[in-house]
């Protein structure tokens, strides 16, 4: 078993790593188009196109978009492959980051004996 370590709560929160900050606000969009017509600009409810734009905003492929939907109702919110790409994408960006936050927590708390 490993020895615990006392660590104060600051320590846990403070990674004292100022790259931490150093965030990329821009990047390149993914490449196509929505496949949109005329038809669905006009009939389409103005969150189906929202939604399509967000959804290849996180990776899908736009010209998947056009597909059958389907909702699996999960507090993960989304799931990735191990590359990064999205295999099914949660309501909100970064939900599918969720399951990788908690590991990381989970082996630092390990990692601290506690």
């Amino acid at each position: 078993m490993a020895s615990k370590k006392t660590v104060a709560f600051n320590e846990l929160l403070d990674s004292n790593d100022s790259t931490i900050y150093d965030l990329e606000t821009h990047s390149p969009g993914p490449e196509g188009s929505l496949p949109l017509t005329p038809e669905m600009l006009l009939n389409l409810p103005s969150g189906d196109v929202f939604a399509w734009s967000h959804n290849a905003g996180m990776g899908w492929a736009p010209g998947e978009l056009n597909r059958r939907e389907f909702l699996i109702l999960s507090t993960q919110g989304g799931i990735r492959a191990p590359d990064g790409s999205p295999i099914a994408l949660g309501y909100h960006t970064g939900h599918w980051e969720v399951g990788l936050l908690m590991q990381a927590a989970a082996e630092e708390f390990k990692e601290l004996g506690m």
